[in-house]
């Protein structure tokens, strides 16, 4: 994790295209940039997302264009007709300003934020009966193709969000949050977990189980030799020897761990104890990711953003700071919070720029963009089964 600060806090800034990013139009620009490995949390992506955009992107699949297939059938809650494709498929573009008001809230809550943009919408209609001049009705013609595609686009997603409904209820779904909840609470690496067992019996989707027994591995700093083992087995005996490369590359990139791997396999880039930095307390949490919390908007603070938001708080006191042209990385104690402070530059002008490498969630990203002044960027975004097919290339 570094920063990289502005050789001099009243040099040319970097300047930020506001029309690309409409919630930092009054930011005039970047003070400093901090980056961040992915790989310092590579837990948070395996744990099932509950934000709007989340479990859109975790379910469905969201592609890098922003768009989104979902099964007619299932999006209509009807059958098709004998005629219609046999794999026929609704397509949804998410680059829309309904989608942008929803993708940050959890999935529960997105039905009453769709009740109010349907009022709003009902408002807008009955403006009509108001209307008393030619001039005023030239004004509603020229807003009735928004209204129209605004009706249009609340209707998709009212569809969208029953059919999210309809999955997070799927008794499978519920079981695997049950287990990921056990785990999370009470990681044992000297235990068959018997849900795990029997899915691998069942033949059930592989991804969600390996996403487990990875979560296990990972949460409780390695499985016993003989887990490991007996979850191997009988995943070759349901899915073939296929899965056994599978397996080895997540246990090569330290993610499947265990007693004997540590002997005898060299990982190049160990993860870290997350059994003890989850029980690290922190001092302050900022207020809005507490709210977050409270409104049960997000489930839980991934380990990732609780880093950025103390490294705010500590004015990066964690982090390596590179300062200068010549790229020197040096501690230093000069930052532009302390200018903020003096009130040679003003609140709201500048922001901190957080860049993670290999990737963030979607529920991350919600997340973050709740901390003042700080623009989130990556170089992907993520979900658990994209996070765990990458190892299996």
């Amino acid at each position: 994790m570094c920063r990289k600060l502005r050789d001099d806090p009243n040099e040319k800034s970097l300047p930020l295209e506001t029309d690309l990013i409409p919630h930092f139009h009054k930011v005039r620009a970047v003070s400093e940039l901090v980056v961040v490995d992915r790989w310092v949390d590579p837990l948070s992506p395996l744990l099932q997302q509950f934000t709007f955009g989340g479990a859109c992107d975790e379910l469905l699949s969201i592609d890098s264009k922003g768009m989104l297939k979902v099964p007619l059938a299932d999006f209509e809650e009807r059958e098709l007709s004998a005629e219609a494709p046999q794999h026929s498929a609704k397509e949804l573009n998410l680059n829309d300003l309904i989608y942008e008001q929803l993708q940050d809230l959890h999935v529960n809550q997105v039905a009453n934020r769709i009740r109010v943009l349907v009022n709003e919408i009902k408002e807008e209609e009955q403006q009509r009966e108001k209307l008393a001049s030619l001039a005023e009705y030239k004004k509603f013609v020229s807003k009735l193709p928004s209204i129209v595609e605004k009706r249009k686009s609340v209707g998709n997603f009212t569809r969208l969000a029953g059919l999210l409904q309809r999955r997070l209820i799927d008794e499978f779904f519920t079981d695997i949050l049950r287990c990921e909840h056990e785990i999370l609470k009470n990681a044992q690496p000297d235990k068959v977990i018997p849900f795990i067992e029997n899915a691998i019996i069942e033949k059930r989707d592989k991804v969600s189980i390996l996403r487990l027994i990875t979560i296990q591995a990972m949460y409780s700093k390695g499985l016993k030799p003989f887990v490991l083992h007996s979850y191997a087995k009988l995943m070759v005996q349901s899915y073939g020897f296929s899965i056994l490369k599978w397996i080895l590359k997540l246990q090569l990139a330290g993610l499947l761990r265990d007693d004997l791997s540590e002997a005898k396999m060299e990982v190049r880039y160990p993860t870290p104890n997350f059994g003890q930095i989850a029980g690290r307390k922190y001092g302050k949490n900022f207020a809005e990711i507490d709210e977050l919390k409270r409104m049960g908007q997000v489930r839980g603070t991934s380990l990732l953003v609780r880093l950025v938001e103390e490294g705010l708080q500590t004015n990066w006191a964690e982090f390596t700071t590179v300062e200068g042209k010549g790229a020197t990385v040096m501690p230093t104690n000069h930052s532009l919070s302390t200018d903020r402070e003096n009130g040679k530059i003003k609140k709201g002008e500048l922001v901190t720029m957080v860049f993670v490498v290999g990737g963030l969630t979607r529920s991350e990203m919600s997340m973050l963009n709740q901390l003042p002044n700080v623009l989130c960027c990556t170089s992907a975004l993520i979900n658990g089964k994209n996070f765990l097919d990458s190892f299996n290339q």
